[in-house]
């Protein structure tokens, strides 16, 4: 959501043939990132109707809809972490995208206090870039295997950070309160007593996606050329235009909304 798709910005894990689209662009990541735009604007339209304007959506509290929300955010965290692979200056990008960030911050203070975000997607993107710029060369290191599965591995073991514990289930291992008592480590997913924020994405367990499609970057390398040049026009120039999407589409939704309740 936040970079490119375009050609590799790194010598990448394995051989494999060049892009063939004009603009150099791997076509089946814009449809994937627009695919997932579409799903998150529909998910905040049926959020903002439930929470907002008093429109009653018994399911939206289901699993299922939380489910809808995982597989949504989940899917840009992998694209984010795969197109690390694509972005020739990653300090710069990852400089932009604070900024961005501490601007959503900003202006949903200033217009909506109720829905302040203040650790949302593009934060935690954000914050998972720089971990990139600063340790990448140490994360090239690992084979795409073997980071991959500790992935995996640590995204279950952090997965209920956030509401206290590691692990899950009846094997779920209860975390010292203290740790949640402390408003700065909200961030890290250690949510304290005071800390509010509309859009919630700590760095734990949120990384270990991000980290995840950065590992799966050879993979998708050896697909055929054919499927990662596959898409589907509209959701290709929603993905290529994701990030100003992704800010606008909120007020846009209000504004609609606004007219009908």
């Amino acid at each position: 959501m936040t970079v490119s798709s375009s050609r590799p910005a790194t010598a990448p894990p394995a051989p494999s043939s060049p892009p063939a689209a004009p603009s150099g662009r791997f076509l089946l990541l814009d449809a994937l990132r627009g695919l997932a735009l579409v799903c998150m604007i529909a998910y905040h339209a049926c959020f903002n109707l439930d929470n907002l304007f008093g429109v009653p959506l018994p399911w939206f509290h289901t699993p299922g809809a939380h489910a809808w929300q995982f597989v949504n955010s989940g899917l840009f965290l992998l694209l984010a972490g795969l197109c690390v692979h694509f972005t020739r200056h990653i300090w710069r990008r990852t400089a932009g995208l604070f900024l961005v960030a501490l601007a959503l911050t900003a202006v949903t203070w200033l217009v909506m206090p109720q829905e302040l975000i203040v650790c949302g997607i593009l934060h935690c993107i954000a914050a998972c870039l720089l971990l990139c710029a600063l340790f990448g060369r140490w994360l090239a290191r690992i084979p795409a295997p073997v980071g991959a599965a500790l992935c995996v591995a640590l995204f279950l073991c952090t997965c209920q950070l956030p509401q206290g514990s590691l692990f899950f289930g009846p094997f779920a291992l209860p975390l010292p309160e203290g740790l949640y008592q402390v408003y700065p480590l909200s961030f890290l997913g250690f949510p304290s007593p005071t800390f509010r924020s509309g859009d919630y994405f700590p760095l734990l367990p949120n990384v270990f996606l991000f980290l995840l499609g950065y590992y799966l970057y050879p993979a998708f390398l050896r697909l055929p050329l054919r499927v990662r040049m596959a898409g589907v026009r509209p959701l290709n120039f929603l993905g290529r235009h994701s990030l100003l999407i992704y800010l606008a589409h909120q007020p846009v939704l209000m504004g609609i909304m606004l007219l009908f309740f």
